[in-house]
């Protein structure tokens, strides 16, 4: 019997990076999606994908719709924007920022870090602003809110680590499958 359920686990682990890995392509907006995590009412949706741009690839993560507000209250009324990281020129770039990001959920609460961002409607730009990205920590869970200050509002987007560490994983396993893509 425990047996079983170990294989059942299993198989159910070894699947689930496969729905989060399909390769979609948004050709209104020439946007690769590679892995793509969320959203469903409690997660945010977190999206890897690759764009060309000057005769290169580059590749960016999207953290998805910013909240609008002040330090207590953010409501989310702007579905257009997107907070964009850049991540890089080849997979293996990626990879490595984004383990430099995951780092950020092991620091203790209320650590301040910065990374280079833009908010945009639809798709990043070659323009970057400075991000704030505070570390935090809710009974047994962790999370990194990214922030920015535009005129008298705060911008911001709250990412557990269970969903980036699903982002991680998918990465992993897209590498894993495509692995003539440097």
């Amino acid at each position: 019997m425990k047996f079983l359920k170990q294989t059942i686990v299993f198989l159910l682990l070894a699947i689930l990076p496969f729905g989060a890995s399909a390769q979609k392509k948004n050709s209104i907006f020439d946007r690769n999606v590679l892995v793509e995590v969320g959203p469903d009412d409690e997660t945010t949706s977190l999206e890897v994908f690759s764009l060309p741009k000057d005769g290169e690839t580059r590749y960016y993560l999207s953290i998805g719709p910013v909240g609008i507000g002040n330090k207590v209250i953010q409501v989310y009324a702007d579905p257009i924007s997107e907070l964009f990281v850049p991540l890089g020129n080849s997979l293996d770039e990626s990879m490595k920022t984004l383990e430099t990001l995951f780092d950020f959920f092991k620091m203790p609460k209320g650590t301040e870090n910065t990374i280079l961002g833009c908010l945009t409607p639809l798709l990043p730009k070659d323009d970057t602003e400075i991000f704030k990205v505070t570390s935090g920590k809710q009974l047994f869970s962790r999370y990194v809110v990214f922030s920015i200050q535009r005129d008298e509002y705060l911008r911001e987007a709250q990412i557990s680590k269970s969903e980036f560490r699903n982002l991680m994983n998918s990465m992993k396993f897209y590498r894993k499958l495509h692995p003539k893509e440097k």
